[in-house]
């Protein structure tokens, strides 16, 4: 069914998928040739989901990080529509999650929407972060026969990090060789005239200020330029609401 409302900003696109409602059709009745009809459930984009969704004991709304680019969700919302809006028929495949083979590549659904009490059924969890897993990001499988678990590999790349950090010494300030400034001894200066002077300036390392009325900054002899750079920070994007449905449209069939 052609869609005429507005997602999230920002809502995946599947191809036109996205400019469309996909619905399950449960049976066709019609008084005439006129006047057909459907009755369907809808089956929702993760965008479409309500504020106040219960995901477990989480109130959430809209797309989540485990829900993939191509992902649905099943739920008993039932409505009448007009077979005129039928576009075209497509096919979603349930994902059964225990099914490691099973690749996503077209539409599908492992989650069902309860339209009267708001409530996402639950789906599997992997990793140590006990979270559900996004079919379009890696997962990486642990060959330990006694684990065998599933691992985000966001979550093995953080742990990875979190481990050499403790091997290399966390509690430890890391302290150089070398003092980044030589102290002066009585040897280096030993064979200074006390007395002395060059052109203008003194001998040391730092040269006090020359009183002439020409000459009012400190001078430096002996100085090292350090590196510098300038560092630009980013800005975190504000995320944008739901924008305002279309009045007096209905959903259509795809």
């Amino acid at each position: 069914m052609e869609r005429q409302n507005s997602l999230f900003a920002g809502a995946s696109e599947v191809g036109n998928k996205a400019n469309y409602w996909v619905a399950q059709i449960l049976e066709v009745r019609a008084s005439d040739v006129f006047h057909v009809y459907a009755r369907v459930y809808w089956m929702y984009w993760p965008e479409e989901l309500p504020v106040g969704t219960l995901d477990g004991k989480r109130k959430i709304a809209g797309r989540q990080p485990y829900h993939g680019q191509h992902e649905l969700v099943a739920s008993n919302h039932m409505d009448i529509i007009n077979v005129e809006s039928v576009v075209m028929g497509v096919n979603v495949k349930q994902w059964i999650e225990t099914n490691d083979g099973d690749v996503q590549e077209t539409l599908y659904w492992r989650q069902a929407f309860n339209y009267k009490t708001s409530e996402l059924s639950s789906v599997v969890v992997v990793c140590k972060c006990r979270t559900p897993s996004n079919p379009d990001k890696m997962l990486v499988g642990c060959p330990n026969e006694s684990c065998e678990e599933w691992m985000h590999y966001d979550c093995l790349l953080d742990d990875v990090l979190a481990r050499m950090y403790d091997r290399l010494g966390m509690d430890m300030p890391h302290k150089s060789e070398k003092p980044a400034i030589k102290e002066e001894t009585k040897e280096d200066t030993k064979d200074e005239p006390k007395g002395g002077t060059m052109g203008d300036l003194r001998y040391g390392l730092l040269s006090p200020l020359v009183k002439s009325d020409d000459r009012k900054s400190p001078m430096v002899a002996n100085s090292e330029i350090k590196d510098q750079v300038l560092v630009k920070q980013l800005g975190d994007e504000s995320l944008k609401g739901l924008r305002n449905s279309t009045t007096g449209t209905t959903k259509s069939l795809a």
